[in-house]
């Protein structure tokens, strides 16, 4: 979670503002996300890969972090 950003409760409510992400494979430096599993939200600094047969994505966020996880259906934009 980026700290000092709140994620409401209602998730269902959150996400129908957001944008899915539909190609991980155009994310880039900058790029706000919201993962609805793990409800974090993180700033993409590099896209590392995503694999289509398996639907799982890697990249390591704003702070040095590597994270993965599923794909579709799990993250979404944030403006």
């Amino acid at each position: 979670m980026v700290r000092g950003q709140e994620v409401p409760l209602n998730v269902k409510e959150y996400i129908k503002n957001l944008k899915p992400v539909e190609d991980f494979k155009t994310l880039k430096k900058g790029d706000k996300i919201f993962n609805k599993q793990s409800l974090n939200i993180s700033y993409i600094d590099t896209f590392i890969s995503y694999n289509e047969e398996k639907d799982i994505v890697e990249y390591e966020n704003h702070i040095g972090e590597i994270w993965c996880g599923a794909g579709r259906g799990y993250w979404y934009f944030v403006e």
